[in-house]
């Protein structure tokens, strides 16, 4: 068991995902690239004020890469 402990909205977010399929996850992923691409922009010509959801959208792709890796091994 991991020392970090998940909250329960994590918890259901990971249920959820899941639950989808890897053409489903991909597609998410791809979108999550593309608002981090479009994030990173507005940040670099200053048209956004909260930065942290950088933070947001990195780790949510990264949840997304991960659990599409747990489908495919599995």
């Amino acid at each position: 068991m991991s020392a970090y402990q998940f909250s329960n909205r994590q918890r259901q977010l990971l249920e959820e995902l899941r639950t989808k399929t890897p053409d489903e996850i991909r597609i998410e992923i791809k979108n999550g690239q593309e608002a981090l691409f479009n994030k990173r922009y507005q940040i670099r010509t200053e048209q956004v004020e909260n930065v942290s959801e950088m933070k947001d959208l990195r780790r949510k792709v990264a949840r997304l890469k991960t659990v599409l890796k747990e489908k495919l091994e599995a």
